[in-house]
């Protein structure tokens, strides 16, 4: 997935203008994928209206704000004013 390399270029740079630190790129790469195959299943099931699917579904917007959240963990102690 060649698109998913060129949205984390995209958001670390943005992220890197506002001199925050972010995570390793191979890191912001695992974690769009991540965020994407979830997507994927979920569309998958769509039809289904379990409490499951219904509880999934809600875990991931739930976590949809997270989706560009690239900072690193400790970026708070290692960004200087």
């Amino acid at each position: 997935m060649k698109c998913v390399g060129f949205v984390a270029a995209k958001v670390s740079d943005f992220w890197n203008r506002a001199r925050i630190p972010t995570k390793q790129r191979y890191q912001v790469i695992a974690h769009i994928e991540k965020m994407f195959k979830t997507y994927c299943k979920l569309k998958k099931n769509k039809g289904r209206m379990t409490e499951i699917q219904r509880s999934n579904e809600m875990e991931f917007a739930a976590s949809i704000e997270e989706l560009f959240d690239i900072a690193h963990e400790d970026a708070m102690t290692m960004m200087v004013i």
